[in-house]
């Protein structure tokens, strides 16, 4: 378990992670280790926070925000916006320009991956705020057969496995992918934080998943080939505000056993802090 800067971030983990690895439990990590080189109290700079700072912590698979301490409110940034558009957000209509991300989207690190999609390759097809001109209209049904490279460029390809959309977001006007969907929703037993006790059947990722966990859909579903352990493979990979999912067919299991959280955490912290040479708190 990671060492935590705040009881509301323990909270917070607990009640998805605890359980992580022990019988009976498949599903992935929803937060994750905290970042290697991440110190576990760190304060970034946030002008609508009191004192214009705002307490953060870094796990593999997302940030954790502690906006207003009073509350308690603990909210999971809007990282991939930032990767993908190079405006990082220091409040709430405060941004700093830098450069997109260069980092992989899935898969093994770009020194050894180096042709596989970036954050900064989705830059032309994603919707950041409302829906608009790179919305795309309700596919319901329809197979995925949409292939994106690292320039940038998509093409229709036969993917390696026959995966069809399952649900469209109005408010972005973005199409999500069959096990993304049923992965967003999944049911199954989550502890409570202040008992430690495990409370079977709930819904994992909260009753508003997108607003608690993952934030709208921002792109397409697109296939990717990247590299993994050295493999190159073709994964489905989609981006939403708060998260990246991916579908990698040549896992064991079917549907959503096949589907895993990207490393967004450990992403972002490295544009930031290490791409950007940003300061700490």
């Amino acid at each position: 378990m990671p060492n935590f800067s705040n009881i509301n971030f323990q909270y917070r983990w607990l009640v998805q992670d605890q359980l992580v690895g022990t019988s009976g439990i498949s599903r992935p990590y929803t937060w994750g280790p905290s970042v290697v080189g991440a110190a576990s109290s760190l304060y970034e700079a946030y002008v609508n926070s009191p004192g214009g700072m705002r307490l953060v912590q870094y796990f593999d698979k997302a940030r954790m925000e502690l906006n207003i301490p009073v509350s308690g409110g603990v909210t999971s940034g809007l990282l991939v916006k930032e990767l993908v558009s190079g405006s990082r957000q220091d409040g709430d209509n405060t941004f700093a320009t830098l450069e997109p991300s260069q980092t992989q989207v899935a898969g093994d690190p770009v020194v050894a991956n180096p042709d596989t999609p970036v954050y900064a390759s989705f830059k032309n097809v994603v919707t950041l705020g409302g829906a608009d001109a790179k919305s795309k209209p309700n596919a319901v049904g329809s197979n995925i057969n949409q292939f994106i490279a690292k320039d940038g460029s998509t093409k229709t390809i036969t993917p390696p496995e026959t995966l069809t959309i399952g649900t469209y977001q109005p408010e972005t006007g973005h199409n999500i992918a069959a096990p993304f969907h049923a992965f967003q929703n999944l049911q199954g037993t989550t502890v409570n934080p202040v008992s430690g006790q495990p409370v079977p059947n709930q819904p994992i990722y909260t009753t508003n998943p997108t607003s608690n966990v993952f934030g709208f859909a921002v792109s397409e579903p697109y296939w990717v080939q990247t590299k993994i352990v050295g493999a190159t493979q073709t994964v489905l990979v989609q981006l939403f505000e708060r998260r990246v999912l991916t579908y990698n067919p040549a896992l064991a299991g079917v549907g959503v056993q096949k589907v895993e959280m990207g490393n967004l955490g450990q992403h972002y912290y490295h544009w930031r802090y290490i791409e950007n040479n940003a300061t700490t708190g």
